[in-house]
């Protein structure tokens, strides 16, 4: 916990450093997002939507997109530029932390921050569509957050330990973020496309949890895969990116 706190001032350090520009990320991404996505798509898919306005039910889903961005590129940053110089991850385990305590500082750090970006994206995008979500089940939303905030931040752990150039590392980025998106349900509904198609997206954990959310908030109902696969894979690859932390970023 303390190593985690360490990181977290630190990453609160630069975010001081860079005030104007990450909040004028955080008040100007969902606007842009809203806007170019609801006026493009809502009247076409809204035939595809029975009983929610799109502009309710694309919610969620643009709400994930800025999580998927603001988890993915300040751990990205923060990871690979210290990476070149491994004198930093030297001198953190010269102290008492193993390598598993600081794999899970640097990712646990990010958290707070996602999710203050995810909540204040939220209100901006209810604002915007006049559309204000139940109060209850967005306060349960905020676990389906977490989990995705920590499926993408170990997806840029990975990413950026098995890179080694930047400019190859945000070409692959870029159509793995594309392939999320458009096949996990956030901005198209997943009936939209063939069912083969259809149930291999939703066996994916961010179709998983963008569906769980959405039946959370519209439905009151929770559906344990929703989120128990999610937190398993979680788990899972936590573990993974501790031992490929300690073994190549620790030497």
């Amino acid at each position: 916990m303390k190593l985690t706190a360490v990181f977290l001032r630190r990453r609160l350090w630069i975010l001081g450093h860079h005030w104007l520009t990450e909040l004028s990320l955080a008040l100007l991404l969902p606007v842009v997002i809203y806007l170019s996505i609801v006026f493009g798509l809502r009247n076409i898919l809204q035939t595809v939507i029975e009983g929610i306005p799109f502009e309710a039910w694309v919610q969620p889903g643009l709400v994930f997109v800025i999580v998927l961005v603001s988890s993915y590129f300040p751990l990205f940053s923060d990871l690979f530029e210290n990476r070149r110089s491994q004198s930093f991850y030297e001198s953190v385990m010269a102290t008492p932390n193993s390598g598993a305590g600081v794999a899970s500082a640097i990712i646990f750090a990010m958290v707070p921050e996602v999710l203050i970006r995810a909540l204040i994206a939220l209100t901006i995008l209810q604002l915007l569509s006049g559309l204000f979500l139940p109060l209850l089940p967005m306060v349960g939303f905020l676990f389906f957050i977490l989990l995705l905030t920590l499926l993408v931040e170990n997806l840029a752990f990975s990413l950026t330990l098995a890179t080694k150039s930047s400019g190859l590392h945000l070409f692959g980025v870029f159509i793995i973020f594309f392939a999320i998106v458009f096949s996990s349900g956030w901005i198209i509904p997943l009936e939209s496309f063939p069912a083969a198609l259809e149930s291999a997206f939703s066996l994916l954990p961010t179709a998983m949890l963008a569906q769980g959310g959405r039946e959370l908030i519209f439905n009151t109902h929770l559906t344990l895969l929703s989120w128990l696969v999610p937190l398993l894979l979680v788990a899972v690859w936590h573990l993974l990116n501790i031992f490929l932390f300690t073994k190549i970023m620790i030497r």
